[in-house]
């Protein structure tokens, strides 16, 4: 870690791993909400099916046939028949919650979010623990940065997409946190160290010219008012 070939850590890179390190951050919230979400929507489908499921396979064989014996009133035969219905009944509704529940494939979704919730939360982690130690600890500042864009890419790749309920619930969250993942943003302009100086500088120049131009106005409405008192 300690040779002297590696290259020297300096502010950029360390900014740059700060703000992957915080966008990771938001991808796992987000992951995290939207796996809490897909598992409230497959428990709310399946279990009413599971129920369901018991309830007729049970009525199936404590209902009689009504025609299977002579003996049973008119009256009677009408309940059960009846009853049988409801059965029936409940035996499509349990289908169309199982379909439903396999169209919108929110296990496989909940399971997909669940893990890259884990992959970020690793990532975060990697990146926090290099940055917590001492510069003569760390490894070589361009491989770990080469090491982490992989992985940064391949973890954007492989992610399911994020529901637009969890993105608003995000920004609802934290709507000032400024590294946002990339999905929370918008649209993201890029802007060099470089352009982002000058900019600064521009803009400090017009606030000066501002004020400047406000203390100008204000002097000359003073001398508009003392000549109107003189001419008064």
């Amino acid at each position: 870690m300690g040779d002297d070939d590696h290259c020297a850590w300096c502010d950029k890179q360390v900014h740059l791993l700060t703000k992957w390190g915080e966008k990771s951050a938001g991808y796992r919230w987000l992951h995290n909400h939207s796996r809490l979400l897909y598992k409230s929507q497959n428990d709310w489908l399946a279990y009413p099916s599971i129920i369901i499921a018991s309830i007729t396979g049970v009525g199936g064989f404590a209902v009689l046939n009504p025609s299977g014996n002579s003996d049973v009133s008119t009256e009677t035969k009408n309940k059960i028949m009846i009853v049988q219905y409801f059965f029936a009944f409940l035996n499509v509704l349990g289908g169309i919650l199982t379909s439903i529940s396999k169209f919108s494939q929110s296990l496989s979704l909940s399971e997909a979010h669940s893990a890259m919730c884990v992959q970020w939360s690793k990532f975060y982690r990697t990146i926090d623990m290099e940055l917590s130690l001492d510069v003569k600890h760390r490894g070589d500042v361009v491989e770990f940065i080469m090491k982490c864009k992989k992985e940064y890419d391949r973890l954007l790749d492989e992610s399911p997409d994020i529901p637009a309920c969890s993105i608003q619930a995000f920004l609802v969250q934290f709507p000032d946190k400024v590294n946002k993942p990339d999905v929370c943003n918008g649209l993201s302009i890029v802007v060099s160290d470089d352009a982002a100086s000058v900019t600064g500088s521009t803009r400090a120049v017009r606030r000066w010219l501002g004020a400047l131009s406000g203390v100008k106005t204000k002097r000359n409405s003073r001398d508009d008012d003392l000549h109107r008192m003189e001419s008064v």
